[in-house]
């Protein structure tokens, strides 16, 4: 007997004992009332069967789902690299603010646009300290050339000519100082005083080829307009 129903013996009564239920007393109960009992739990009981055999696969891939991402519009931590110069030098520029130490400027500069723009292996300044010498200023990252003379290197000629130099191959420029054996590509930006007299270059080394463009020209240029407001005239 199977949830209050009674079975048949034998295999001529095997289809019946799907269909036919016997008025057995169920705890007491009328037999009729017995019958309506048995059939409301066994209709519960397939019931529930039922919805966990459709609900549960459900609940499984509901676990499974993964946010996908917007169908538009920039992804979470990427920028293009115009976005990246806009934030830090809207940065630097409130960092500056009031400020005319020139070290105070450089050091600013350097390590905001050092940690902010991705592209950047090594950051800094070369001051001039004499007729045709530069010498080593604020920077980050490692270790770089203590002087270099304007005759040598892309700073050398960004020092004479007064102009930005872009170089996308350091590999390809024989005149290059490899003061780091990790650089691949290099821009070098010239910061003037309000007389126009040559007073420091702003270096910056990438470990990717090509990593400089007119968009890196365009803002460094600007930040080191920035350092003559403090130099005066």
């Amino acid at each position: 007997m199977l949830c209050g129903i009674r079975q048949q013996d034998g295999p001529e009564s095997e289809q019946e004992n799907a269909a036919v239920a016997y008025p057995l007393p169920v705890n007491g109960l009328p037999p009729r009332l017995g019958i309506a009992c048995q059939e409301s739990a066994w209709h519960l009981c397939a019931r529930t069967t039922e919805t966990r055999r459709i609900v549960a696969p459900q609940l499984m891939k509901a676990r499974l789902v993964v946010p996908s991402r917007p169908a538009s519009g920039p992804r979470p931590g990427r920028t293009t690299k115009s976005e990246q110069y806009r934030h830090v030098c809207s940065h630097v520029r409130a960092l500056l603010e009031g400020e005319t130490d020139e070290i105070a400027l450089m050091a600013t500069i350097v390590g905001e646009l050092h940690h902010g723009l991705k592209h950047f292996d090594w950051t800094g300044f070369y001051r001039v300290v004499a007729p045709g010498l530069l010498k080593l200023g604020p920077y980050q990252g490692g270790h770089g050339c203590l002087t270099i003379p304007f005759e040598r290197g892309v700073c050398g000629k960004c020092a004479r000519e007064a102009k930005t130099q872009i170089v996308p191959d350091v590999t390809r420029t024989p005149y290059h100082i490899a003061c780091s054996s990790s650089t691949r590509s290099e821009i070098v930006v010239p910061v003037l005083d309000a007389a126009g007299r040559l007073r420091a270059v702003l270096d910056v080394d990438s470990d990717t080829t090509a990593a400089f463009d007119a968009i890196d020209a365009r803002q460094l240029e600007e930040v080191c307009r920035w350092l003559t407001l403090g130099y005066g005239s």
